[in-house]
């Protein structure tokens, strides 16, 4: 098994619903957090500890902990706790994954090491030590491990949506019989009553105590405790009716975050963001006007900010009260970076979903919701569109209700854009978060977002049935030599960051589509299901070389030609 790396991720964050701050709360001189840690360093079977918090901004504290310490931190997704494991395990390379809470700092590192030996020896998906009935939990509350392969773990992470499964991570690779191979660890005589968790005031008075008592505070085993609290038992009483919460539970402020998008009172939802040209032709800066005003239209479930300090930017952000973030990252030629867009608007928004608009894009109302109706679904999706393209020349005004006269516009004038690409992407903000650095406003970085969405397991959902957007026609002046976006060289450049041609995908490439206001599965074609043949090398296996072949065989005179080319270019480098 030396080959096999397994990691141990401790999920940990601040905003505990009935203990608030308690992974930094002081026990025995250190913080929890810290006793975790070292805690599960001492599994001889785990080769690497690491801590997965969000990536919320109260939860800086616990990141600049672990900085400080030297613990390796992964941010991620604040309810989505399966995403966040899944991601973590996935940048660290793991084989096999360790589930443990920042709650238990006396988890006994024998224990864990037991159940690995359990997990390898009898070659099975999930184990644990600890499961909800039928299963009788028996060891200590505070003890809790869970085990699973990475293979596990993700199809886990690409299939479960239920709430509870993707807020408590493991509960899809046990709650239905025969779905995975589990073992169940238990122990006798039965100590399961027993509580040395941390979840309330009460628990931690009662933790504090039992270290008080261990003579022995770096290196001890649950036996140790179990005699401390046998020995004292007063101990058990101090936290003694503290429910513990269930399996299929789920965090009420989630709950609320839900209602909240429902209510008469719009919470924020949308952070609509931008990266402008400069506003210095007339039509360029009447398009772009145009679609700052659409969006302020949508109300106050969005906001708004324009990416960039070209000419004009900063003035026009100041007339219509939207953010401004000038400090992008450009190329060598200038063109701002696709991942510093992203980078930056994730940074300053504070809202659940992201959407990034091209800058001469009209929205409706309906972009609201449709993102509503696809969260009441899933936590990990990307809306993509065709566009109407239609030839606007009169100015918008804020605050009136233009839906029905754009509406009027794409009956008699809307042309429906090709599916090759988008302009358009909506997605939760703990998604796409490592991005190339594409140059953006030229072709191959829409279609990496959609090859990406797929690869990555989520909802990709062609929302043309759902959404109208508007695309104000324009020409191509501002772009090098006046060529369309997909014939400059940085387009080839973004194809090359992106893997390849092969990952030129189109909304032909969605999984799902809006039907009748719901999202439905697209219907099985014979076209589509030899697609889904063709790029399941690439998304699925995430093999590149697989992918070339599979390319070959579905369109042989394509990669004939290409391979022509090829060689072609590599004997023109030799004679030179």
């Amino acid at each position: 098994m030396s080959d096999i790396k397994t990691v141990a991720i401790i999920q940990a964050r601040m905003g505990s619903s009935r203990l608030p701050g308690k992974v930094l709360m002081d026990i025995a001189g250190k913080p929890m957090l810290e006793w975790v840690v070292s805690r599960v360093r001492q599994a001889r079977r785990v080769h690497e500890v690491l801590v997965a918090t969000t990536s919320d901004t109260s939860d800086d504290p616990v990141a600049d902990f672990c900085q400080d310490k030297g613990i390796q931190v992964y941010r991620g997704s604040t309810f989505d706790v399966l995403d966040r494991y899944y991601q973590a395990a996935r940048q660290s390379h793991a084989d096999t994954v360790v589930r443990v809470t920042a709650d238990c700092p006396l988890i006994d590192p024998q224990e864990i090491d037991t159940l690995l030996v359990e997990f390898f020896d009898r070659q099975v998906d999930f184990a644990a030590n600890r499961l909800p009935p039928p299963w009788q939990r028996t060891f200590p509350i505070g003890l809790d491990t869970e085990i699973a392969s990475f293979a596990a773990l993700e199809r886990a992470w690409k299939e479960a949506s239920q709430k509870h499964d993707r807020e408590h991570v493991m509960p899809y690779l046990y709650e239905v019989e025969g779905r995975f191979k589990i073992y169940y660890h238990n122990t006798s005589p039965d100590y399961g009553q027993m509580r040395w968790t941390v979840d309330t005031p009460e628990d931690l008075q009662a933790i504090r105590l039992m270290f008080s008592h261990l003579a022995d505070k770096e290196h001890f085993t649950w036996h140790d405790v179990l005699d401390v609290v046998q020995q004292n038992p007063d101990l058990s009483k101090v936290n003694a009716g503290i429910k513990h919460k269930v399996f299929n539970e789920v965090d009420s402020r989630m709950e609320q975050k839900n209602r909240d998008v429902e209510t008469e009172n719009p919470q924020p939802l949308i952070t609509i963001f931008t990266a402008p040209k400069p506003f210095v032709d007339p039509h360029i800066n009447l398009i772009q006007r145009n679609a700052i005003v659409s969006w302020m239209n949508l109300g106050k479930e969005v906001e708004i900010f324009l990416v960039g300090n070209e000419s004009g930017v900063e003035d026009i952000a100041r007339e219509f009260g939207v953010g401004y973030l000038p400090e992008v990252k450009r190329n060598s030629q200038g063109t701002p970076l696709v991942s510093s867009i992203f980078d930056l608007a994730r940074k300053h928004s504070r809202n659940p979903v992201l959407a990034y608009l091209n800058a001469d894009i009209i929205t409706l109302p309906d972009i609201i919701a449709a993102t509503k109706t696809t969260m009441q679904i899933s936590n990990r999706f990307l809306l993509v569109g065709q566009r109407w393209d239609i030839d606007i020349q009169e100015s918008l005004q804020a605050g009136n209700d233009l839906t029905p006269w754009l509406e009027n516009e794409i009956k008699l004038h809307g042309q429906l854009h090709p599916q090759g690409g988008s302009d358009y992407f909506v997605f939760p903000r703990d998604t796409f978060t490592e991005v190339p650095d594409f140059a953006i406003g030229r072709a191959g970085w829409d279609n990496w977002m959609i090859f990406h969405a797929r690869e990555a397991g989520m909802l990709v959902i062609n929302s043309t049935g759902a959404i109208n957007i508007i695309h104000q026609q324009h020409d191509y002046r501002h772009l090098p030599g006046g060529k369309p976006h997909y014939r400059t060289p940085e387009t080839f450049e973004n194809v090359k960051l992106a893997g390849g041609k092969r990952t030129i995908f189109d909304l032909n490439d969605c999984t799902h589509r809006f039907t009748g206001g719901k999202v439905t599965r697209k219907p099985v074609t014979w076209k589509r299901f030899w697609r889904e043949v063709e790029v399941f090398p690439l998304v699925a296996m995430k093999s590149k070389t697989l992918a070339q072949v599979s390319y070959a065989v579905f369109h042989p005179q394509k990669a004939y030609w290409e391979l022509r080319a090829w060689l072609r270019a590599r004997n023109s480098v030799k004679v030179e």
